[in-house]
């Protein structure tokens, strides 16, 4: 009996300090996410879709890869992305750049100021799948399960209601004590091949 008590005692123990780190660790995954959102809007992000034109016939016909590689290094300077998450990146833009040297794109030519006829960073972001957003610090992250999350905007700040019933989910890891991004919703490579 003795020891089913002690059992029961350290299950709820054990209980409790999980709940209170996933509290703690949706308000630090919700500052990563706001800091992450806000720098994808800013002038220090990168360009997400390094492309090099055919001047002559006006169409996109590779990416450039030491563009690429600055890309990968910047994301990683940031601190806000796992390293699962930047390979990802890459081998998005890895695939589309095969795609585009070998015609392969399955909705035909990308022309030079037209959007990418592809579904990555076509007609929306893929940090948010928005085209226009409000303040990012407006948003609310909430836990699914384990590394899942999912973020909101928050009810009293939306004056459209079709806004209302939009999210956007994410994975995390932790590294080195740090929370990091390890995917996001707009960011899966299923969505393009």
């Amino acid at each position: 009996m003795n020891k089913v008590f002690t059992l029961v005692v350290i299950l709820n123990i054990t209980s409790c300090n999980t709940n209170k780190t996933v509290t703690a660790n949706t308000e630090e995954v919700q500052h990563l996410v706001i800091n992450m959102l806000q720098w994808s809007n800013s002038e220090n992000s990168i360009d997400l879709l390094p492309a090099v034109a055919d001047t002559i016939n006006g169409t996109y016909i590779k990416f450039d890869l030491e563009s690429l590689r600055s890309n990968l290094s910047r994301l990683t300077e940031t601190h806000y992305f796992s390293e699962k998450f930047i390979n990802n990146y890459e081998h998005i833009i890895l695939t589309l750049d095969r795609q585009l040297r070998n015609n392969e794109l399955e909705l035909g030519t990308w022309y030079v100021n037209e959007m990418p006829p592809f579904n990555f960073a076509s007609e929306v972001s893929p940090w948010c799948l928005c085209q226009d957003n409000f303040e990012w610090d407006q948003i609310q992250v909430f836990h699914k399960s384990g590394n899942a999350y999912y973020w909101k905007w928050k009810i009293d700040s939306i004056d459209n209601d079709s806004w209302s019933e939009y999210s956007y989910s994410f994975n995390i890891e932790k590294h080195d004590n740090q929370w990091k991004i390890s995917d996001l919703e707009g960011f899966r490579l299923n969505t393009i091949e």
